[in-house]
C-alpha cells in the first residue's frame, strides 16, 4: 500500500486522485497487465469529467 502525503493544501483534484489510487491499490491485485491500457482509458475518462 502506498501512503500519500502532501505538503500544504490538498486540492479537490488531489483528494479525488487519492481516492482513485486507494481504490486501484485494492483492485490492482485482480488486474492483469493486459487490462492496464483499458484501465488507463477509464481513469482518463473519469478525470476529464471531473475537471
Amino acid at each position: 500500500m502506498h501512503v500519500l502525503r502532501w505538503q500544504g493544501k490538498i486540492t479537490y483534484f488531489e483528494s479525488v486522485f487519492a481516492l482513485l489510487v486507494l481504490a486501484l491499490d485494492k483492485a490492482f491485485l485482480q488486474i492483469s497487465l493486459d487490462q492496464l491500457p483499458k484501465l488507463a482509458q477509464v481513469i482518463g475518462l473519469i478525470l476529464s469529467k471531473t475537471t
